[in-house]
């Protein structure tokens, strides 16, 4: 799910046997769903990002393998492109747009889950890998807050995580730290 202009979109997924490439556009306005075009790729666990104005579809799974593809979306031509594709296939990914770039992290691929991360420049159409979380983490949240990058739980292939991990932008490292160690955190 992400939000686009004011509109609500639902990318991909599954319908119990098979991945969609389904796109809806929820209008909160009208309390309608509308169907757009459909990706070039079925997805399910895609990562979606809203940046620039464009909707990007990240990743997934086309129901037999993991995907490193990228899809973007314009709204105002109702149209998909195809993008840089990711160093790494990973599906069930954290996503985020943090300082004009958006950010991929673990997920998982055909054997395990992944602790590794990258970053999309629009400006360049390239991915970039980044330093790696201490954690492997599939269905990692990723989220931005008070200007710092958090990656938040996920599945390490034998325990659900209650840890946090935050990337530092200056140095372009992470640290972790204990769920009540993060929510006790005052901000400037």
């Amino acid at each position: 799910m992400a939000v686009l202009d004011g509109y609500l979109y639902a990318v991909g997924g599954q319908d119990g046997v098979s991945c969609l490439n389904h796109v809806e556009r929820f209008d909160p306005k009208e309390n309608k769903w509308t169907k757009v075009l459909s990706m070039m790729t079925r997805r399910l666990g895609v990562a979606v990002a809203v940046l620039n104005g464009y909707l990007y579809a990240i990743g997934g799974s086309d129901g037999q393998c993991p995907l490193n593809t990228v899809e973007r979306y314009d709204p105002r031509k109702n149209q998909w492109t195809a993008m840089a594709p990711m160093s790494t296939r990973r599906k069930h990914l954290g996503c985020a747009v943090f300082n004009n770039m958006i950010y991929a992290v673990g997920g998982r691929d055909d054997a395990t889950e992944l602790s590794s991360a990258e970053r999309y420049n629009p400006a360049t159409n390239t991915w970039n890998p980044i330093v790696a979380m201490m954690s492997r983490r599939s269905g990692v949240g990723l989220a931005v807050v008070n200007g710092q990058l958090y990656a938040v739980g996920g599945f390490d292939g034998t325990t659900y995580l209650k840890t946090i991990e935050v990337f530092d932008q200056v140095c372009d490292t992470l640290f972790s730290s204990e769920r009540t160690a993060v929510l006790i955190l005052t901000f400037p």
